[in-house]
C-alpha cells in the first residue's frame, strides 16, 4: 500500500525542489524530482474588538494552518514570539481565549511559524480588553 507524508512547505515564496533520495553504495542518489512552487502566505482573523478584562473571547483564525501556526493575543510591540493566550489553528480554527486581566490595548496575531521563514505576523487585529 502507499503511505502518505505530509511536509511543512516552506515560508518564503519561490520555486523548491521536492526530492526522493534513495542510497547506492553507501552514496545518496536522488530517485525522483518534483518542483514545488508557494505563494505568498495569508492569514485572517475574526474576533469581538472589545471585550471583558478576564471575559472570554471567541477568536476565529484561518492562514496556513501548520503545525507550529498559533492564534496568540499580546501587547502590541511585543516580539513576534510573544507569550499569551493561544492557540493552534492546525487544530481547530475557532477557539475561546481568556482576556488578559489587566485592561489595555492588545493585538491578536496570526504567527506562521515555516521552515525557511521562522515565526512571521501574517495578520493583526486590536483589542480593547475594558
Amino acid at each position: 500500500s502507499a503511505s502518505v507524508l505530509a511536509l511543512p512547505a516552506p515560508g518564503e515564496t519561490g520555486s523548491f525542489e521536492l526530492r526522493l533520495l534513495g542510497e547506492t553504495d553507501g552514496k545518496p542518489v536522488i530517485l525522483l524530482r518534483q518542483t514545488l512552487t508557494t505563494t505568498a502566505p495569508e492569514a485572517t482573523l475574526a474576533a469581538p474588538r472589545r471585550v471583558g478584562r478576564s471575559q472570554a473571547l471567541p477568536v476565529r483564525g484561518i492562514g496556513p494552518n501548520g503545525d507550529r501556526d498559533r492564534v496568540v493575543l499580546a501587547k502590541p510591540g511585543e516580539p513576534v514570539e510573544a507569550e499569551g493566550p493561544s492557540f493552534y489553528p492546525a487544530e481547530n480554527v475557532e477557539d475561546t481565549l481568556e482576556a488578559p486581566a489587566e485592561a489595555g490595548l492588545y493585538e491578536l496575531r496570526y504567527v506562521m511559524n515555516a521552515p525557511l521563514s521562522g515565526p512571521r505576523i501574517l495578520a493583526r487585529q486590536e483589542i480593547v480588553v475594558e
